[in-house]
């Protein structure tokens, strides 16, 4: 029994042999991770620049289905109870 496994990103290949429950590779399989420098929040992925201040912190907005970089008002905080505990 084949199953054959293709990743998203650059349509690679990797052919599997099933051997009792264990999937071996048919043939050696290289993996590589691209790596890029990250010196910002803002190159993150999923984050947008929307007010970046002194201040800002990420707030997930649900309708852009990502973080937004900005100063939080008493709107975002209806309904939140923040408790430090006791001390």
């Amino acid at each position: 029994m084949y199953a054959t496994l293709t990743t998203q990103v650059s349509n690679t290949v990797v052919r599997v042999h099933n051997q009792s429950g264990i999937l071996t590779p048919t043939a050696a399989i290289t993996l590589r991770n691209k790596v890029s420098e990250i010196n910002s929040i803002t190159n993150l992925p999923d984050v947008a620049e929307v007010e970046v201040v002194e201040g800002a912190t990420l707030v997930y907005n649900a309708t852009t289905v990502s973080y937004d970089v900005r100063r939080i008002d008493s709107a975002d905080l209806d309904g939140i109870v923040v408790d430090g505990g006791t001390f």
